[in-house]
């Protein structure tokens, strides 16, 4: 049986809006595709016509100072590691809170804590998992205000 698909049309439109913010000062343009499911990943940048960065995003809805650490599942994290290494690209994770957004590029997962945890408010059981901790200090955040 396979899962429910939670993510709505609303989720992907802030995930994008997220991704634009944090891209709009650069000097670089880049093109923005979101990747098909079966890359576990959200997206896909590219500049010049190569491809530079791969993208996971996560909107909270809380502020950046409400927890010390953003939690994202162990296999997605993985999962885009490992495509990153087979595309010779870095791997980003972006997240918006109410009040920063964020990106955190990751160097080393031996730096990272695991914890068990993760959503119970859904009733689904696939939700709870191994979850890297990451410290939200380590995040290159701007203010939402900047927008």
């Amino acid at each position: 049986m396979s899962r429910p698909f939670y993510e709505t049309q609303t989720d992907r439109d802030n995930e994008l809006q997220a991704v634009r913010f944090l891209l709009k000062d650069k000097k670089i343009p880049y093109e923005i595709y979101k990747l098909p499911t079966r890359y576990e990943i959200d997206f896909a940048l590219f500049s010049e016509g190569k491809i530079a960065y791969l993208v996971e995003v996560k909107c909270a809805t809380y502020s950046f100072y409400k927890h010390p650490n953003f939690i994202i599942s162990v296999a997605k994290f993985v999962r885009g590691m490992q495509l990153a290494e087979a595309m010779n690209v870095p791997f980003l994770v972006v997240s918006r809170w109410t009040d920063y957004t964020g990106h955190y590029r990751i160097k080393s997962l031996a730096d990272l804590k695991i914890k068990w945890g993760g959503r119970t408010d859904r009733g689904d059981s696939q939700d709870v998992e191994p979850l890297y901790c990451i410290p939200v200090g380590d995040f290159t955040v701007k203010s939402n205000s900047e927008a």
